[in-house]
């Protein structure tokens, strides 16, 4: 699922795809430093190095996690390294758009590479897997000891009076609005969202009619299938939601996630979107990127200044690094 935007610069500009890709376009460097004084202001405002009423030529004294934290915000939004010895003395806004409008001139610096920009034309085109996705897919299978075992996410969740209809409905609208519910992973190593699926229904298991020995056991058959299951990557869906009937007043909700299609973060998100749809509440706007736009982004990483730089930093103590704990594989 998508990634949520950091607390700090969500409430800035700079958290704007679309404000970041029309930045990266202007070719007028007046204007790109007029647009990139505002941004900058929004974001110390809100990180509390400035007062409200503060304009842009008012000086801002960082305290080092906003420093820390600006920094990476400008390294992932633009692709620029300001350093953190710049931030260290007093500057405002518009002093700092200067230094990043310079940056984004310097044809050695990392470059707009690294800016995540929406790309809704190829949204369904195939695309690599992260490291960690390529991990969970080898893990999954017999390849290692203490392998075939699917990373994934499970819940149960009781609620009193649930109207199992609305909160289907409710899922596979949050299935539409998230592309990487949609996901499958192709024989060639790659992954795409699949532009349509069939709705998607919930298993329902009805016990209210059964002795609590018997719906005990139920329960935890369904809990050690759902949990457990390894699933198909090259089928969707690679997430199950089921409902069983306690009583006449208790439902429980099974739900388990494939970690190739979500992190704990991205499930919150789920969670929260479908609660929200399912009560009638707005969820907010669907998401403008995609997560293949966050893995086009990261492959533009490789190529930037401060990459080559970190590799061959670390490539350089290999010899001093400890190795691997020798674990029992029992």
């Amino acid at each position: 699922m998508d990634a949520v935007p950091n607390p700090i610069s969500n409430g800035s500009e700079l958290a704007d795809p679309e404000f970041v890709e029309h930045l990266l376009r202007e070719e007028n460097t007046a204007r790109r430093r007029d647009l990139l004084s505002a941004a900058l202001l929004t974001f110390l405002v809100r990180a509390g190095s400035l007062d409200q009423g503060a304009d842009t030529d008012t000086p801002a004294a960082l305290e080092s996690l906003v420093a820390v934290e600006l920094n990476a915000v400008l390294g992932a939004r633009l692709g620029v390294e300001v350093g953190l010895q710049e931030l260290r003395r007093p500057v405002s806004a518009r002093q700092l758009a200067g230094i990043v409008a310079d940056l984004l001139d310097d044809t050695s610096a990392p470059g707009p590479g690294l800016a995540l920009v929406p790309d809704p034309e190829e949204r369904f085109e195939p695309f690599a897997l992260t490291d960690l996705q390529q991990a969970y897919l080898l893990g999954r299978g017999g390849f290692f000891a203490l392998g075939n075992v699917p990373a994934a996410f499970y819940a149960e969740i009781d609620g009193v009076s649930v109207d199992v209809g609305r909160l289907e409905a409710a899922w596979n609208a949050v299935v539409g609005r998230h592309d990487m519910l949609r996901t499958v992973f192709m024989e060639d190593g790659r992954q795409r969202a699949l532009a349509e699926v069939p709705v998607y229904r919930f298993a329902r298991h009805d016990l209210r009619d059964v002795g609590a020995g018997e719906r005990e056991a139920r329960l935890g058959a369904v809990r050690e299938e759902l949990s457990g299951r390894v699933r198909e990557p090259g089928r969707w869906p690679l997430f199950e939601v089921a409902v069983t009937r306690l009583d006449e007043e208790r439902t429980r909700i099974h739900v388990a996630v494939d970690l190739l299609i979500a992190d704990a973060p991205g499930i919150r998100q789920l969670l929260g979107e479908w609660l929200a749809l399912d009560v009638g509440r707005d969820p907010g706007p669907s998401p403008r990127v995609s997560f293949r736009d966050y893995v086009r982004a990261l492959e533009g990483v490789e190529e930037s200044a401060a990459f080559v730089r970190a590799r061959e930093y670390w490539l350089g103590r290999l010899d001093e690094l400890p190795a691997a704990p020798e674990l029992p594989l029992r």
